[in-house]
């Protein structure tokens, strides 16, 4: 797909055979392609179906084409999806990394109700502290302190799950602290 009408008829033809038999998986090694399939209205084809609960193989692809391709426009449909509480588990985790990468920090500011907003989390339902994850990688250090960030932080759900709360964890928090937090750390 060498020009921009090739590259949006390759997009929608993958997105209108999502759940069909005519679209095999791709392999989490293959997504790195989906860069190539950047076009000026790209962002047009995908925000209907980021948004369309219908389709959850479409909606996976069109996340995953968003953020390959840094679709900095699809960052409100992202997070419209991330932040409600109806929608699948993976899909909202997959819109909450889109708003991570892509958002500016307003974005990822609103990723904070996934923490403590009732209307926005379903604690029970995030078995494995993804969103739990996400909100934290979105607001720590710049939006949390520490007296709030540690009252968040909680030992996993799942111990051996490798997600995103393991490495916020593992990674992020550490980061963050500054020498005058440890005292509140500890």
């Amino acid at each position: 797909a060498t020009n921009p009408q090739n590259r949006m008829d390759l997009v929608r033809a993958l997105i209108n055979a999502c759940g069909t038999d005519e679209l095999p998986g791709l392999k989490i090694e293959e997504y790195g392609y989906l860069r190539k399939l950047k076009y000026p209205t790209l962002l047009d084809d995908l925000n209907p179906v980021i948004r369309d609960a219908a389709r959850r193989q479409a909606r996976l692809l069109a996340i995953w084409i968003a953020d390959t391709c840094s679709v900095v426009g699809s960052v409100l449909a992202c997070l419209e999806v991330a932040r409600n509480p109806q929608e699948d588990l993976a899909i909202r985790s997959r819109c909450a990394h889109v708003v991570i990468k892509l958002g500016d920090d307003n974005d990822k500011q609103a990723l904070g109700s996934l923490l403590d907003d009732q209307d926005h989390v379903d604690v029970d339902a995030d078995v494995e502290d993804e969103l739990k994850g996400y909100a934290l990688c979105a607001l720590w250090p710049n939006h949390l302190d520490v007296k709030q960030l540690f009252q968040q932080v909680t030992p996993p759900k799942k111990r051996s799950f490798g997600g995103q709360y393991s490495w916020f964890l593992h990674h992020q928090l550490l980061e963050g602290l500054r020498a005058d937090d440890l005292p509140v750390a500890l």
